[in-house]
């Protein structure tokens, strides 16, 4: 975990994270050292480390209240399947451009609750002094 903290610069309530080099689709890399030595998007590392997985056939989708391709706090992603994070990625790209508020529904959430109250997540961000976003109830 000291690897993907060492990593992370903070942006507003985004967890950025800065490595040497990028996917073919613009995500951050992290160089892992374990026996296949290989790299993995670190938005995956972290939420594998910090979540503990997610369910087969399923892609993280960066939420409305993130900053972008880099972040790697849970609390601004959720694993969903393939059609829905196209389909919020459209309504993003259509909300952006032209502003329409009707349109910020379907772009999903802004944060994921579940990770945001994850007792692992609380005690990294903690640790490494991370922000967190606020969750009533």
């Amino acid at each position: 975990m000291q690897l993907l903290a060492d990593g992370i610069h903070v942006e507003g309530k985004c967890w950025i994270f800065t490595g040497t080099s990028l996917s073919v689709s613009g995500y951050p890399l992290m160089y892992t050292h374990n026996s296949a030595n290989v790299e993995w998007l670190a938005h995956r590392v972290a939420w594998d480390l910090l979540m503990h997985g997610h369910k087969p056939r399923r892609e993280l989708d960066h939420l409305t209240a993130c900053r972008g391709k880099g972040c790697v706090n849970p609390a601004h992603m959720e694993p969903v399947t393939a059609t829905i994070n196209q389909r919020r990625r459209v309504a993003r790209k259509l909300w952006r451009e032209d502003g329409e508020t009707y349109r910020v529904k379907e772009c999903g959430p802004r944060i994921n609750r579940e990770a945001a109250r994850n007792p692992r997540v609380i005690w990294f961000a903690t640790k490494y002094d991370l922000p967190l976003p606020v969750v009533d109830g």
